[in-house]
């Protein structure tokens, strides 16, 4: 109902009486939709914060494979009690 206000299509006073709410509560709805509809928009912080935590994260492993590569094209034999390892 609140769109269908915001649109300007039709006036408020005919929303109003297909809803059967009175004009005043239509243009009431009409004014809060108008006013929060940024917030639909926007990006919550939590959001932001989890995005730079994965970007950080996949950063890390990236270094992390790098290291890995770099390390395993030695060839130095591992001691007997690591070659069970794995990763």
């Amino acid at each position: 109902m609140a769109f269908e206000a915001a649109k300007g299509d039709r006036s408020i006073n005919e929303i109003a009486a297909e809803y059967g709410i009175h004009p005043q509560q239509a243009r009431a709805w009409k004014r809060e939709f108008l006013e929060k509809i940024p917030l639909a928009f926007e990006k919550d912080r939590d959001t932001v914060t989890l995005q730079k935590e994965f970007e950080k994260a996949y950063q890390k492993i990236g270094q992390l494979e790098m290291k890995w590569d770099f390390l395993s094209s030695f060839q130095v034999p591992f001691p007997r009690i690591l070659s069970n390892f794995q990763l």
